[in-house]
């Protein structure tokens, strides 16, 4: 399944998640993995949208 979002809470349980920028692939992984990168662009919009206590 195929699931394009704008909103993160939209894809936080998917089983990995592939993030986008400037119609480019930019990481690729399980959110847990992801969210564990600080400097990410994931982790940044985890961040602003107050997800990173359910994902660490």
């Amino acid at each position: 399944v195929l699931t394009i979002a704008h909103r993160l809470g939209t894809v936080l349980d998917s089983d990995r998640i592939m993030v986008l920028s400037d119609g480019r692939v930019v990481e690729f992984d399980t959110p847990r993995n992801l969210v564990k990168d600080e400097n990410g662009v994931f982790y940044e919009l985890a961040k602003e949208g107050g997800y990173l206590d359910k994902l660490l």
